[in-house]
């Protein structure tokens, strides 16, 4: 069985057109584009940035696509999402709803502030008996998300795909949840669920699977 790797996030090549994908910062639907094209198999898409919204309804125009714009965190709730300007090629990266040191990331890309929906990880597992695929990419709120999540979810899916946001420790808040400390608490968390893993970049990006 072997290895893909679309836009960053390395997963074993065993989906089909049966399988379900959860994609956790869908971005502008690039991966999901990668995996529906591939697989045609149903993709449920969390993306809090509405201006990308419609990117990803006209780049995905499926009945396979279930599309929120939400952020996925450790609690249904209204929060403040930090959404970066920049060039049209480059705007929107590093969006987060983890707080920065002030209002501009190292390159002076402006940070505006805003509210948006946010939605316990668990309730967006609840609605699945078997998962095959999570991808996470959601620029620090992994560590909210894994450090939420339930074993009986974490006992449904087969593979993660998950990007830890350790590199930018420098951009976040003082009181930012992103610490070396709770990654090797939330990386044994999901090893001692079954997990086995893989790192598949130095960022670091790891795969875990079954």
């Amino acid at each position: 069985m072997s290895l893909i790797n679309y836009n960053g996030h390395t997963f074993y090549d065993n989906l089909n057109k049966n399988s379900l994908v959860i994609d956790l910062g869908g971005h502008k639907g690039n991966f999901s584009k990668n995996i529906l094209d591939k697989y045609n198999c149903n993709i449920v898409i969390y993306e809090p940035t509405l201006e990308f919204i419609d990117i990803i309804k006209n780049k995905l125009n499926s009945e396979k696509i279930t599309l929120f714009n939400k952020a996925v965190s450790d609690k249904n709730d209204t929060i403040l999402f930090y959404n970066f300007g920049g060039s049209d090629l480059h705007y929107g990266e590093g969006n987060s709803i983890i707080k920065h040191k002030d209002n501009y990331d190292n390159s002076g890309r402006f940070v505006g502030a805003y509210n948006i929906e946010s939605i316990n990880i668990n309730d967006v597992l609840n609605n699945y008996d078997n998962i095959d695929l999570l991808k996470v990419d959601v620029e620090g709120a992994e560590f909210l998300i894994f450090d939420e999540i339930n074993n009986n979810n974490l006992n449904k899916i087969s593979q993660i795909s998950l990007e830890w946001h350790l590199k930018n420790t420098y951009k976040y808040h003082e009181d930012s949840v992103v610490t070396k400390e709770l990654f090797e608490k939330l990386h044994n968390k999901i090893l001692d669920s079954g997990f086995k893993c893989i790192k598949t970049s130095e960022r670091p990006d790891y795969l875990y699977y079954k």
